[in-house]
């Protein structure tokens, strides 16, 4: 598992390669950060409540492929592999 940065000016941005997880979000006139967050990575290995979690259980394997939007409008999306994999609906956990 690794750690990467990104900033600017105003704000710094902390991520890991395990599910796209956001470990800090710092406000840099402030040093505020505003995301709750694990104190040690690996404590993202046992992850229950997804905590930064941006790529969920279903990672763009949606099925089938299209949705309502809250205006009541089918939305149709891009379609990949077909059904997902067995597992990713049945709420496993970051792989």
């Amino acid at each position: 598992m690794k750690k990467f940065q990104l900033e600017n000016k105003y704000v710094l941005i902390e991520f890991l390669n395990y599910g796209g997880i956001l470990t800090k979000m710092i406000n840099k006139k402030t040093g505020q950060n505003y995301l709750l967050a694990y104190e040690n990575a690996e404590d993202y290995q046992e992850n229950p409540y997804f905590f930064g979690a941006m790529i969920g259980r279903n990672a763009g394997r949606t099925f089938p492929p299209k949705y309502l939007n809250h205006a009541g409008e089918k939305i149709m999306l891009d379609t990949n592999e077909g059904k997902a994999p067995s597992g990713h609906m049945a709420g496993r956990k970051v792989r």
